[in-house]
């Protein structure tokens, strides 16, 4: 009885992780389609609205995590040089929840990234 319990249990952990799996890569697969690939592999050229990032001084929160997006892309398919495009960025130094006001905030580099931020307006923006 109890084997059966925990195989019912781990069959369904099991579902979940792989449905979250498939749903993040159908939200991928769309947004490709959409707004083509998220970094150019050959100028480093960030897709902004691949990521959501907004380049004319709007929507903190959005943008700040569009970025760390594309850097965690970029780390993770081994693409080291990334730009944005030309514009002004405003970035959130706040989280979302304020039960996590302990995590990074702001943008977070990764290892053996190296970010252009030629001709870049960066603004910080506190609640």
């Amino acid at each position: 009885m109890l084997i059966s319990i925990i195989l019912i249990i781990s069959i369904i952990i099991i579902f979940f992780i792989l449905k979250n799996e498939t749903i993040q890569r159908i939200d991928y697969d769309i947004k490709k389609r959409l707004y083509g690939d998220p970094i150019d592999t050959q100028s480093g050229l960030i897709n902004n609205e691949f990521f959501f990032i907004n380049s004319e001084g709007k929507n903190a929160q959005q943008t700040t995590k569009g970025i760390n997006e594309a850097i965690i892309y970029a780390n993770k398919n081994n693409i080291e040089n990334i730009k944005l495009e030309k514009g002004t960025y405003l970035i959130s130094g706040e989280v979302d929840d304020k039960k996590n006001s302990y995590k990074k905030k702001g943008i977070i580099l990764q290892s053996n990234i190296n970010m252009d931020l030629n001709r870049l307006s960066i603004n910080t923006r506190n609640k």
